[in-house]
């Protein structure tokens, strides 16, 4: 009863085989939705709208964002804050 390898291979209980059957459906599930995201992105970059998406450039964020207006620089206000608070910080050691 150690696991090793010499032990008999015993069939697949019920639950076991419930549950390959319920992770084939997700897996379908996951290939639609895939080629659906798949396709909404082609058709995004493919649009005049491709000229609003934005990198934010906040220190440690790596999403990307649509600017909704010709001031808006950042994807949520916490990376604005997160920003402002690096070059205060940066200003500050400089004065040191």
């Amino acid at each position: 009863m150690g696991g090793g390898g010499g032990e008999p291979s015993r069939p697949p209980s019920t639950r076991a085989s419930r549950a390959v059957t319920r992770h084939s459906a997700p897996a379908e599930l996951r290939i639609r939705l895939t080629a659906a995201l798949a396709r909404a992105a082609v058709d995004f970059l493919a649009s005049p709208e491709r000229e609003r998406l934005r990198a934010c450039p906040a220190p440690r964020c790596v999403r990307y964002f649509l600017q909704e207006h010709a001031r808006q620089q950042w994807c949520k206000p916490s990376c604005g804050n997160r920003a402002r608070v690096a070059r205060h910080y940066q200003r500050h050691q400089a004065e040191r």
